[in-house]
């Protein structure tokens, strides 16, 4: 058995999955993109491209707008002021430009019916998490929904991964962690979990050719190899 196949078996026979959420369960990036432009546009800065944000995205909001204005002469307050426009009008934004992954509702169904616990692990704002997996009707399929809040650290960080693990009630030894970037394979090794990359999502390209990264390219994968009996 090779490591992606091996990966894809833990995949359903471990005891808990924590999911990332921006283009690992949801596509995103099309409203992240429109409303960081019109925040910037807002406060007198010119658009950014969709590659600028798909690059810079699993650092959360902050991490889009420090690359938006990179270069730029902005005092702190400037940087404060765009955020604070980004967040508000991507939650205007969020949900008509939202789209789940084909077949993560059926992936998510059947490792509910095994009884595995699942979890997602955003470097989104927590509230923003909650409100679009809510939205998208995926938010009944999580035992735990874990964000940033007031002073916690961005993935890859252990930080957020550590607190889903406690959330939900598990170890690490016997939970893996699916995503679809760098920061998420970061995290996960952090914690010591394995970690499956899905290269449809934003991040995977960055991660380069490796052979010791597990990846899937469709839920539909996921779901072929599931086990008769799971």
């Amino acid at each position: 058995m090779n490591h992606n196949d091996a990966a894809l078996a833990l995949f359903w026979r471990c005891d808990a999955v924590v999911f990332d959420l921006d283009g690992t369960l949801v596509q995103t990036l099309e409203g992240l993109h429109q409303a960081l432009n019109d925040a910037l546009g807002a406060h007198g800065f010119a658009p950014v491209s969709a590659n600028l944000v798909r690059a810079s995205m699993h650092g959360g909001f902050l991490g889009s707008v420090l690359a938006a204005l990179e270069g730029c002469t902005v005092v702190e307050r400037h940087q404060v002021l765009v955020l604070e426009t980004y967040r508000a009008r991507y939650r205007e934004l969020m949900l008509s430009r939202s789209l789940v992954y084909a077949q993560v509702r059926e992936v998510l169904q059947a490792q509910q019916a095994r009884g595995c616990r699942l979890a997602v692990c955003s470097n989104r704002d927590e509230s923003l998490a909650i409100e679009l997996l809510q939205g998208v009707g995926l938010r009944g399929a999580f035992d735990a929904i874990v964000g940033l809040r007031e002073g916690s650290e961005p993935k890859p960080k252990p930080d957020l991964l550590l607190r889903s693990l406690r959330e939900l009630g598990v170890v690490a030894s016997r939970s893996l962690m699916v995503g679809d970037s760098a920061a998420d394979v970061g995290c996960a090794a952090a914690v010591g979990v394995p970690c499956l990359v899905f290269e449809g999502g934003y991040g995977a390209d960055s991660l380069g050719p490796s052979v010791t990264i597990a990846r899937f390219s469709s839920y539909q994968e996921l779901l072929l190899a599931r086990p008769q009996s799971a």
